[in-house]
């Protein structure tokens, strides 16, 4: 019985195999990296496919007026989650002429949003892209800084 109870107490205080602190080159890779998208449900893909073909269907209402006639407008995106999301919702807001600037404010410490990414993938008609990665959840008051940092006076 002691032996048995000597060998459980002396696995619980012996020291264990130490992991190595990761570098911070391990830590920047790892937050550079994109998250992994989850696996979808059949009935998920038909919808994200139906709402993938209204956003590049959809125009705006004020495609036929002159730059002239309308108020510029920076558009706020609060982000954390949901990456495939926001590349929709940008598609859709890009789309709009009174939208000139877009500012993205990520949430998500583990995940970079690049600028350059998302201006590609708009093309060169996309509005002013700026993107804020914070160095910490702030949660509804990132939207709140970001449209302090706004260009325009509307947001």
């Amino acid at each position: 019985m002691f032996q048995l109870l000597a060998a459980r107490v002396s696995y619980l205080i012996a020291p264990a195999a130490v992991a190595s602190e990761p570098t911070f080159e391990e830590i920047f890779a790892r937050s550079r990296t994109r998250p992994r998208l989850l696996s979808q449900t059949v009935e998920q893909a038909d919808n994200a496919a139906r709402l993938e073909g209204l956003v590049a269907a959809k125009t705006s209402a004020f495609a036929g007026r002159t730059n002239e006639t309308i108020v510029p407008v920076t558009a706020v995106l609060l982000s954390w989650k949901r990456h495939r999301g926001l590349d929709l919702v940008l598609r859709y807001v890009a789309k709009h002429p009174f939208v000139r600037e877009i500012i993205v404010w990520n949430n998500n410490v583990d995940v970079f949003v690049d600028r350059d990414d998302i201006a590609a993938r708009l093309g060169a008609a996309a509005p002013e892209i700026r993107v804020v990665n914070s160095p910490n959840n702030l949660h509804d008051l990132g939207k709140h800084y970001a449209c302090a940092l706004a260009t325009y006076e509307h947001c």
